[in-house]
């Protein structure tokens, strides 16, 4: 039979032997047995392959640790409830001391569950080691019956250190030695020449002291080492000496890193006016022991700084006289007290500089009563700063916004119609200049900016149709008017559907407009997506003469 046979045949079994317990048949105990047995035959209880220490092991050095090798994966997730180590009190180890504790530790790649007594297990104690049916492999199996042995410990030399300080500036600490069943240490920081080391001291308590320890000066973490040995000598005439301990300790006499937020702090009128300052932030890292505390000074400047947040990482900084030597320093401390020092300058400067002149780069309008008329949307000017000094420019539109102003990156786009376009100036402290008077601008589109062509050309004499064209199957209406910001709307209706490119306003002369001879009118078509709803887009004509005599 394959194993896939097998497989199909264990699990029918194990169904019926199921339903069987279920009902409760006389014959249970027998169908159980059925059960155990196919769960031993085909392998599916969690087994211990390996103990150590052995069952009634003795003499075994209270830092042992205990070794379960196991078949298979298993859940390490409740280890503590279904693993324990019991004193021959039937006290489970660490449950009646702060001090004392089990680590659990397991090892997927070979199946072996290691547990470690802290600091260790106590001298001349039986325990005995109990593993619940409860604990379970990853593939759900369980134990077949609760499994315990027990060892004994001898009274070997025994104990560890604890080093007092968590970092260490100089390298000194102070160090505790904690022992059992020994009489004598030894502590090194090398753990190579404690390994060979035979220079004892005597131990007379427990903890004993060992201050103004040298640990090795090197930033990051550094360990002090420990062995212990006790007072008589065995059969071989050799001294029992315990496994070496370590303890470690993080050595920083490096300062934190600093960097700071801007070259130079500028107090200006904005400041002013809203009765704050310009924000110095500054920033800290210390891989050692922690940034700890900060402090702002002023080391510098004819008159005197106030800070918003002396001993904070920011801080608002005001200084009251106008001057240019004012320097601010911050310290930054780690908690052993290294510390670190940047200085910034800062300079009150609340004149705003002259507003800038304006030159154009390229201009292919007209100008008539102040207003420029052009096809270009997209005018480029070069702003040169007044008195004072500008380090930036704006610009706005029509009274919006104030935007970034870079010629070549970032001019202005108007739109189609009237516009009227602002600039204006800062200098490095952020003080800015006034607005320079506004530009206004006649925007007309042509063929390469909208869809739309009109007739007669930009700056033609009026000789008869209005005429324009367009994308069909939209309709119209016709302005005009003297003033490009008032059109006048010609009469009538919004008219058809325009089913043609070319359109034009027949019948159309100066009588019907009422136009006055020798004048510059301007002229506009509103095109609609439907007569119902005449709420489209205007498009302003080129302008025309009108003729200086009737035809």
């Amino acid at each position: 039979m394959d194993r896939r046979m097998k497989t199909k045949a264990t699990l029918l079994l194990l169904t019926i032997l199921l339903m069987a317990v279920a009902c409760r048949d006389p014959v249970s105990d027998l169908l159980g047995k059925l059960e155990d047995d196919v769960k031993v035959a085909n392998g599916l209880y969690l087994e211990v392959l390996d103990i150590s220490p052995s069952e009634n092991a003795l003499n075994v050095n209270p830092g042992e640790n205990i070794r379960i090798e196991f078949d298979r994966a298993i859940s390490d997730t409740t280890l503590s409830q279904v693993v324990s180590v019991i004193d021959e009190d039937g006290v489970p180890f660490g449950e009646s001391s702060d001090s004392k504790s089990l680590q659990y530790t397991f090892d997927k790649t070979t199946n072996i569950l290691t547990i470690t007594a802290v600091p260790y297990f106590d001298g001349l104690t039986t325990y005995q080691v109990q593993i619940q049916p409860g604990i379970k492999g990853t593939d759900g199996s369980t134990l077949r019956d609760k499994q315990s042995w027990s060892f004994n410990t001898n009274d070997a030399p025994r104990g560890y250190a604890d080093i007092l300080e968590d970092y260490t500036k100089d390298g000194i600490v102070d160090v505790d030695i904690y022992s059992e069943g020994a009489t004598f240490y030894s502590i090194s920081n090398n753990l190579e020449a404690l390994q060979s080391s035979d220079s004892w001291v005597q131990i007379t308590e427990s903890p004993q002291r060992v201050s103004d320890f040298s640990v090795n000066q090197v930033n990051g973490i550094t360990s002090v080492y420990v062995k212990f040995r006790d007072k008589l000598v065995n059969e071989s005439a050799t001294a029992n000496v315990s496994n070496i301990e370590s303890a470690d300790t993080i050595f920083d006499n490096l300062p934190p890193t600093l960097s700071i937020s801007s070259t130079t702090l500028y107090f200006n009128s904005a400041h002013e006016s809203s009765g704050t300052g310009p924000k110095a932030i500054v920033y800290a890292s210390d891989n050692g022991s922690g940034v700890s505390s900060y402090s702002w000074a002023q080391t510098s400047g004819s008159g005197s700084i106030s800070f918003g947040s002396p001993t904070s990482s920011s801080t608002t900084v005001i200084p009251d006289t106008d001057a240019i030597d004012y320097m601010i320093e911050v310290t930054v401390s780690d908690s052993l007290g290294n510390s670190a020092m940047v200085s910034r300058p800062v300079m009150r400067d609340t004149i705003a500089p002259s507003t800038p002149s304006i030159t154009l780069e390229a201009d292919d309008g007209i100008i008539e009563d102040g207003v420029r008329i052009t096809s270009d949307n997209s005018p480029e000017f070069s702003l040169f700063p007044g008195s004072g000094g500008v380090s930036e420019f704006q610009y706005s539109v029509n009274n919006g916004s104030w935007k970034a102003y870079v010629l070549g990156k970032s001019e202005p786009s108007l739109e189609y119609g009237v516009s009227a376009i602002q600039f204006r100036g800062a200098d490095a402290a952020g003080n800015w200049s006034g607005a320079t008077d506004s530009l206004d601008y006649l925007i007309y589109p042509y063929s390469n900016k909208v869809d739309v062509l009109f007739f007669p050309s930009a700056g033609s004499t009026f000789s008869g149709d209005l005429a324009w064209t367009h994308a069909p199957d939209k309709y119209y209406a016709i302005y005009y008017g003297l003033s490009p910001s008032s059109l006048t709307n010609v009469p009538g209706p919004v008219s058809n559907k325009a089913d043609v490119y070319m359109r034009r306003l027949p019948s159309v002369n100066i009588d019907d407009l009422s136009l006055e001879l020798g004048k510059k009118y301007y002229w506009a078509v509103y095109l609609y997506d439907s007569a119902l709803d005449p709420t489209g887009t205007r498009y302003f004509a080129s302008y025309f003469y009108s003729p200086k005599s009737r035809f």
